[in-house]
């Protein structure tokens, strides 16, 4: 035995001290401060996000914008094989915009500047393209059956239809909110463009726009994106 030194231990080389066993401190738990848990934010799944803003009157139409009220003239299939003009009327509770920002600012623009003797004709659109809608019940009372078609549809899986979420009261010009709505591709119309404008300062409402772009993915031939 050296000097200060301990016993080797059974397999140790002569010398070597033995090694001492070692013990960590078991970690102590961590204090979470409830003041701080609360103040997190919550998962973004969770956050409800508003996709609409309110519509302003005076300003051109936006594709993907909602009307109310719109109604559409159309001269009546029994009138054409005859000598009479009678015009039916049809009624559309809500309607989207469909025709591009481009050419409903240019047209806006147009028909709106005074100091014009003369409207320039490849400056403005004839009539607007909208797309019917109605509301989500009324879609799916009149969807064909099948065992998963809805669900497509109200996850926006399916490429004939699309459902809007509802506008909320602070996002709607007429202040009252407007339920969720479907809409069928196959359902679209015109409606010239100066009847439009007329309609929508008079009858009908320019209700809410929406901020948000969608990639659109119907059969029909419609712009590639729109407002959601």
């Amino acid at each position: 035995m050296s000097a200060g030194g301990t016993p080797p231990g059974p397999g140790s080389p002569a010398g070597a001290p033995d090694k001492q066993p070692t013990t960590s401190a078991a970690a102590a738990p961590t204090k979470v401060n409830p003041a701080s848990v609360q103040s997190q934010p919550a998962p973004a799944s969770r956050i409800a996000v508003n996709i609409y803003t309110a519509s302003t009157a005076g300003t051109p139409l936006r594709q993907g914008e909602i009307l109310t009220g719109i109604y559409q003239h159309r001269r009546s299939l029994v009138s054409l094989k005859s000598q009479t003009h009678e015009l039916e009327e049809i009624q559309h509770p809500y309607a989207v915009v469909m025709s591009p920002d481009c050419d409903l600012e240019q047209d806006f623009a147009e028909r709106m500047d005074s100091s014009k003797k003369e409207e320039q004709p490849d400056k403005l659109i004839p009539s607007v393209l909208l797309l019917e809608a109605i509301t989500v019940n009324e879609l799916r009372a009149t969807t064909p059956a099948g065992k998963d078609i809805w669900k497509r549809i109200r996850q926006n899986k399916d490429e004939r239809y699309h459902v809007l979420e509802a506008v909320p009261i602070k996002s709607d010009a007429d202040g009252k909110g407007l339920p969720s709505l479907g809409i069928d591709f196959k359902r679209y119309f015109t409606v010239p463009t100066d009847e439009l404008q007329v309609q929508c300062g008079t009858s009908a409402k320019r209700r809410c726009q929406m901020k948000v772009l969608m990639r659109n993915t119907s059969t029909v031939d419609l712009p590639t994106f729109y407002r959601v």
